[in-house]
């Protein structure tokens, strides 16, 4: 048996899954942020020892930097695949299929959001929660240059920063519905995509990017 292996045990002899490891740091991580967890408190909440963890992890910065990208990778997931299957649907259907998916994520794993998009602004944290954004944003500017393709030709421009604004309302509107009111999933969503229809069908073409070959006019 290797080391790792050895160290993957409790005291009892018990193996831990990696995932069920993480289960626990990500509660505790999401509750208290990164400086105020403590190994001593992941620990008594997995019952795990701490030679588990640093023989699976290396350290607490490790530890940390694992539940992010598991939770980052778990939320891609979820809504590239509502993303995908709503792929049929009409764009008002698709934008509000996508912000309920990311509410209704949130909601089932409130610590693994604030991990992702709680206090923590520094470190493999806003990295790590940057390069999600912007899976999210490239995947709803997808539909949304389609929109503006049929609409407002040569405004594909302006996709980008949109979808953007739209990944705006659902991190934010997540945290005050989901964190904040306790909310249910379904009518914060609603509320949610109800507010972004609304806007896109009622912007103001002039005040759109569109472009010309390479060059951009407003």
């Amino acid at each position: 048996m290797s080391p790792a292996e050895e160290g993957a045990r409790t005291r009892n002899g018990m193996r831990w899954r990696t995932d069920d490891l993480l289960d626990a740091a990500v509660l505790v991580f999401g509750e208290s942020g990164y400086h105020g967890a403590t190994m001593n408190a992941i620990t008594q909440r997995s019952t795990a020892t701490k030679a588990t963890y640093y023989s699976r992890f290396g350290s607490k910065d490790d530890l940390y930097t694992a539940c992010l990208h598991r939770e980052a990778e778990r939320m891609r997931v979820h809504l590239v695949t509502a993303y995908e299957s709503a792929d049929v649907l009409s764009v008002s259907e698709q934008l509000e299929g996508d912000m309920l998916a990311f509410f209704h994520h949130a909601a089932t794993n409130p610590a693994g959001f604030m991990l992702l998009f709680g206090p923590e602004a520094a470190g493999p944290a806003a990295r790590i929660r940057q390069t999600l954004l912007d899976t999210i944003r490239d995947e709803v500017a997808r539909r949304v240059r389609r929109t503006l393709d049929a609409r407002h030709p040569h405004a594909s421009a302006s996709a980008d920063m949109i979808a953007a604004m739209i990944i705006g309302v659902a991190v934010h509107g997540t945290y005050q519905a989901v964190v904040v009111e306790r909310t249910s999933p379904e009518r914060a969503g609603a509320m949610a995509s109800s507010f972004v229809i609304a806007a896109l069908r009622n912007m103001e073409p002039g005040a759109i990017v569109y472009t010309t070959g390479s060059t951009a006019i407003e």
